[in-house]
């Protein structure tokens, strides 16, 4: 539309009669990586994993405060992983939801049920077609505020389709692989 804009990231606007619209920034990602940078981590290797550990659980804990039935996304991998071993590790007994593949190259549900059955979750899993990949682009489409270009969009519509089965809200691991090194183009931030 015209005369539509998009925030920037880490900004909010304020509205009030008298002054009208106020835009301003509450986050600077790339201050803060740089200030963080400079005060670096003081302890030993040990006391950096414990602190990492301390605050996953924290968090993991806070976000299961609720009046529904919750449940965690489980791919197998280091982020949604770490997640699960979080609540377990805290006697919280979780629901966990993975989505399978037919095509043995992509499908990661193996993992998923490896940690599932280590961690004695209550585990469900669904394996979905290209076919049904393809059938959901429509609907899709409209779920989603602006582009979005993460082709795994499509396999986390039908998991939270079939999640919504059995839970009201689903935990995921998004965003973890950037703290936990999850892909290799994240070595290369420490060469900026």
């Amino acid at each position: 539309l015209v005369g539509t804009y998009k925030l920037e990231p880490g900004e909010i606007i304020k509205y009030d009669e008298e002054s009208g619209i106020k835009k301003s920034k509450y986050w600077n990602s790339k201050k803060e990586f740089f200030q963080m940078r400079q005060k670096s981590f003081q302890g030993s290797y040990l006391e950096a994993k414990e602190e990492v550990k301390h605050k996953l659980y924290e968090v993991c804990k806070e976000k299961m405060i609720s009046d529904v039935p919750i449940g965690t996304f489980l791919s197998g991998g280091i982020d949604s992983s770490n997640i699960v071993l979080a609540l377990v590790s805290q006697g919280i007994d979780i629901r966990t939801f993975s989505v399978g593949f037919y095509d043995k190259k992509t499908n990661e549900a193996e993992y998923a049920n490896i940690v599932a059955k280590t961690l004695n979750t209550k585990h469900k899993e669904i394996y979905i077609t290209e076919k049904q990949c393809l059938d959901e682009v429509k609907n899709i489409v409209s779920c989603y505020d602006e582009p979005f270009a993460d082709p795994s969009l499509i396999p986390t519509f039908l998991l939270s389709k079939f999640t919504k089965k059995y839970v009201t809200v689903a935990l995921a691991g998004d965003g973890a692989d950037e703290i936990f090194g999850g892909y290799d183009r994240y070595s290369k931030i420490s060469n900026s």
